[in-house]
């Protein structure tokens, strides 16, 4: 492991089809970066081509992610755990994310994976953004059974408004593979009708060092700002042509209440009201209560 670090790249592609009101599929190369937040100052050190904090080709920013106030990622996961009634494991924090390239980035979703001193995975935060700089995150347990096999299910309500095209009365799917030489997530929207829609990413691991970023560099933010722009301007249509109310984020924080340990799956209680907020075009503007997250590509898969 290059520089005796847990943090990694992930290159894949990302697949998202949706099944109503007509049929869409969009597959686009990508790569992701799951980063031990102990870590960064490590990395920032280590590596030539990758930031903490500041301007780089490629970079991370504390204040893209978490309560998006520039504090400490690590204190706002452990918090969240503890709103959620769940014991804090202690262990690593590791966030699978993109990172900014370019000063620029929107993540529609990141995932932060919670393990306790043993290297066990206990909890997992789902950070999900919309295109209106607004965040809402899911924290959920993973069951005892869950925790050593590969893979973790869970299953909740939809209680954040994402899309103009998709109603809140929805419900999600998730299979998340817990990150080894492989990271996988696989998401399923669905409505009293049926499957609406369904977005997955596979990557390989990948040492995250300078050859990294040296070998994938400045085709992505094309794609980026290219799907954020189709995203944008489909919601601002939406927005035109819908009902003048559009239903507002409803919460900043979902917590798992209750889970079976075989399949893992969690039931959603909602609290903390968010005010919605107008659409932005900065890139990284915060959220109107602090929790956010920040990249889309063709549009925002969950």
């Amino acid at each position: 492991m290059t520089g005796s670090t847990t943090s990694a790249a992930y290159c894949g592609h990302v697949v998202h089809a949706r099944t109503r009101p007509r049929k869409h599929r969009l597959r686009y190369s990508v790569f992701y970066l799951l980063l031990d937040l102990a870590e960064l100052p490590a990395l920032e050190k280590r590596l030539r081509l990758f930031a903490h904090n500041r301007r780089g080709l490629f970079s991370f920013h504390d204040r893209d992610h978490g309560p998006r106030d520039g504090s400490d990622l690590r204190t706002w996961v452990d918090n969240q755990l503890a709103q959620a009634g769940l014991p804090i494991p202690g262990g690593r924090v590791k966030l699978l994310c993109l990172p900014r390239i370019l000063g620029y980035v929107f993540n529609p979703l990141s995932v932060y994976f919670c393990f306790d001193r043993n290297g066990t995975l206990h909890a997992v935060l789902y950070q999900v953004s919309n295109t209106f700089s607004q965040s809402h995150t899911y924290v959920l347990p993973v069951g005892d059974t869950a925790a050593e096999a590969r893979i973790v299910q869970h299953e909740f309500d939809k209680t954040f408004y994402v899309s103009p095209f998709i109603p809140m009365a929805c419900r999600y799917h998730i299979a998340l593979r817990n990150p080894d030489e492989h990271a996988s997530i696989a998401i399923r929207e669905t409505d009293s009708d049926g499957d609406l829609l369904a977005a997955t990413f596979h990557g390989e691991r990948r040492e995250l060092d300078d050859a990294f970023f040296v070998q994938h560099p400045v085709e992505i933010p094309a794609a980026d700002l290219q799907g954020h722009g189709r995203n944008s301007l489909g919601c601002r249509e939406a927005v035109a042509q819908a009902d003048p109310g559009l239903p507002p984020p409803a919460t900043a924080v979902s917590h798992g209440l209750r889970y079976l340990s075989d399949r893992n799956i969690a039931r959603c209680q909602s609290s903390r009201e968010l005010t919605p907020r107008p659409m932005t075009r900065t890139p990284s503007a915060r959220s109107a209560t602090g929790s956010s997250a920040a990249s889309s590509r063709a549009s925002s898969p969950i």
